[in-house]
């Protein structure tokens, strides 16, 4: 933060030099890290370096039997960060690899303390590792909040607990590798997430696990705005921090404002039309952290609400597709087609990464490898969009030997995936073609139902409510209003009218009704989602008889005149059938 609050041309004169701005922080920081009475590479002082010297001789990660691993990897980065103030722009970007260094005894002292059965050891390290680790799995967090800090540990959940924490390495930061194996074979050394580990049941030809740890970032933005910490989940959304491309971060900015979304034709085009702008979910995630136009008068909740759900509906919906586009890209300039003896599947390769990468971007890393995904509390993308949805429209599969519900629509996509990449390594482009748009249609489909769950939630709301959920009811449907205007402008408007967010006008002000009418409309003229698909949560859907189910004959589409007069003048809606 002192780096942040001071200029370049301060940092570069007096930051290296005087005992404040950031440079000083820095030397506090390793202050207390190394602590005073330490000798390097030895265990005899009484702060974090001497605790990870002890810690890396149980684990075997002290190098050549003197300083720890880790102890060289904090200093090292303690005198890079010292280097790097002088120059422009060294306080951006992510923060991270100091503190996942740092991780790394907690970690192996916890590990310590459970196999010795030592329970008080356990009790202290696990205050510090295991909030830790509600940024990465909240289904994991919980077990080993109430296995490890709620309750007293007990040794028969050892493996139980230990394969809960070594599936957790990954996100903290660091690798098995990293951790050891205790006193040499006691417990052996784990095993990272293989390169071509399955994702939900795809398994990738291409190594995409960084891409897929994209949802970290989701995750984390979340859990920092709904602590009101919006500038630190603006640095998160800005500079990314945990999905690594090229010596540094992906981050949901950088696809939010990829030029590469183009290739998504005719749905970027009709977006950035309807929007007037090619970088649409970046203006209205950037207002809602900076507490700006539609989001200013917008509670805490709201704004949290709007940046995660729309970062899940538009930003990764769009750039998820912009890869299987690049794949297409590929197909048709025949650059998936091996080029030759010596290099086989060079060219193949282009078109399979971009295929393994779109996938990645729509389900995420905390699905894990099976096909049903995970707990629909850990899932951050479509894939866990798509999970949640079918629980209330009714188009949920069910498995005895699955321990998770998925949704019909998941299960489809899985079989396109699948094809997808069987078609693109033989360089089948029509077919390809057709499989992207059958992909897109099964996208509509939990959109679409994420529009009516959340109409159906915001309907009771009055006029400048706080609640969170008319803010992701606004992010559902912007993430499909543009296609709708596209194909029925008057549907556009009436569904613009009644669920894109303003603090000053009742939500959904025409009713649940006038909100499936625009989509019904939609579909009507053109738009291709298979309302079957869609289903019906209590009685409201898109198929004429659920279309019905609720409304009786006089009363359907229709509205007090005072109603009908607020959706047109402040919602936009041009017409309105009335009955």
């Amino acid at each position: 933060e002192d780096c942040k609050a001071a200029s370049v041309e301060i940092n570069r004169e007096v930051g290296l030099t005087r005992n404040d701005h950031a440079a000083h922080a820095l030397d506090e920081a390793i202050a207390y890290w190394i602590g005073t009475g330490q000798d390097g590479g030895r265990n005899r002082g009484h702060a974090l370096y001497s605790l990870a010297q002890r810690a890396g001789e149980l684990f075997g990660t002290n190098v050549d039997g003197g300083e720890a691993k880790v102890n060289t990897e904090i200093i090292e980065l303690y005198h890079e960060g010292r280097s790097v103030l002088a120059f422009s722009d060294s306080c951006t970007g992510s923060e991270n690899d100091d503190a996942s260094r740092m991780m790394i005894p907690l970690m192996q002292m916890l590990i310590h303390g459970m196999r010795e059965q030592d329970i008080g050891r356990v009790g202290i390290y696990a205050r510090a590792v295991v909030p830790q680790i509600s940024a990465c799995s909240e289904s994991r967090y919980q077990f080993l909040k109430s296995t490890l800090i709620d309750n007293d540990y007990t040794h028969d959940l050892f493996l139980d607990v230990l394969h809960a924490l070594q599936r957790s390495f990954d996100c903290l930061g660091f690798s098995c590798e990293d951790i050891g194996a205790y006193k040499t074979s006691v417990i052996a050394e784990c095993a990272d997430v293989p390169a071509d580990y399955p994702i939900a049941g795809y398994t990738p030809t291409t190594d995409v696990r960084e891409h897929a740890k994209i949802d970290l970032d989701v995750k984390q933005i979340e859990i920092l705005s709904m602590y009101n910490a919006f500038t630190t989940a603006g640095r998160y959304y800005m500079y990314g921090k945990n999905s690594k491309e090229d010596g540094g971060y992906r981050s949901l900015h950088g696809l939010a404002t990829s030029t590469n979304r183009a290739q998504v034709d005719p749905w970027f085009n009709i977006f950035n039309s309807y929007f007037g702008s090619e970088d649409y979910a970046d203006v209205s995630i950037r207002a809602a952290l900076d507490e700006t136009g539609a989001w200013a008068a917008a509670s805490k909740e709201q704004r949290s609400a709007s940046i995660v759900n729309t970062a899940k509906t538009s930003v990764m919906t769009m750039y998820g597709l912009r890869e299987f586009y690049d794949a297409r890209a590929n197909c048709l300039s025949g650059g998936n087609v091996k080029s030759s003896a010596s290099s086989p599947r060079t060219s193949i390769h282009r078109g399979e990464s971009s295929w393994d990468r779109g996938i990645a971007f729509f389900t995420g890393s905390l699905e894990g490898g099976k096909e049903d995904g995970s707990d629909t509390i850990d899932g951050q993308l479509f894939f866990n969009v798509a999970k949640q949805m079918c629980v209330y429209f009714g188009t949920c599969n069910s498995r005895p030997s699955s321990s998770f519900n998925n949704a019909k629509v998941n299960e489809e996509l899985l079989a396109l995936f699948i094809s997808g990449k069987g078609l693109v390594v033989a360089n089948t482009c029509e077919e390809l073609s057709s499989t992207i748009k059958q992909i897109e249609s099964l996208l509509l489909v939990a959109l679409f139902q994420g529009t009516v769950h959340f109409a159906i939630l915001s309907q009771n709301e009055e006029r400048g409510t706080t609640n969170s959920d008319v803010a992701i009811a606004d992010a559902y449907t912007k993430s499909i209003l543009p296609l709708i205007h596209h194909y029925d402008e008057d549907a556009g408007l009436l569904l613009e009218g009644n669920l894109v967010y303003s603090h000053t006008r009742q939500p959904v002000v025409g009713g649940i009704d006038a909100v499936t009418q625009s989509l019904n409309d939609a579909i009507n003229a053109g738009l291709t989602v298979d309302c079957t698909k869609v289903g019906a949560q209590e009685g409201v859907g898109l198929c004429p008889d659920e279309f019905f189910s609720n409304s009786s004959s006089d009363t359907h589409i229709s509205a007090p005149i005072s109603v009908l007069f607020e959706i047109i003048i402040l919602g936009g809606a041009s017409l309105l059938l009335l009955s």
